[in-house]
């Protein structure tokens, strides 16, 4: 435990230096995302990172779970409020 803690402190110590040199980061919100299987609309971001040379990258994230009702599928607790909140739960072969 000890250990683990010394390593993260040090980590972190050695990766202040390089947080904020010049990289720009910014969000904004997209249009939703519709899943064509069952036309559930899923709110997304785009979110830019911009680096000291100028380059960039470009992600756009969905900022809810899936909730697509595919077989072998389940909502936590099997309680469907759950589902509606949290998403559904997938087994590898249905993911």
């Amino acid at each position: 435990m000890k250990k683990s803690i010394i390593l993260g402190l040090l980590g972190a110590g050695l990766g202040w230096p390089l947080y904020g040199q010049g990289i720009l980061r910014e969000t904004e919100e997209e249009a939703p995302y519709t899943d064509p299987r069952d036309g559930q609309k899923y709110a997304t971001v785009r979110y830019t990172t911009t680096f000291p040379d100028q380059t960039s990258h470009t992600f756009r994230w969905m900022t809810q779970n899936l909730s697509y009702d595919a077989a072998g599928s389940v909502v936590y607790g099997g309680d469907p409020e759950n589902g509606e909140v949290y998403g559904r739960l997938y087994v590898w072969a249905t993911a």
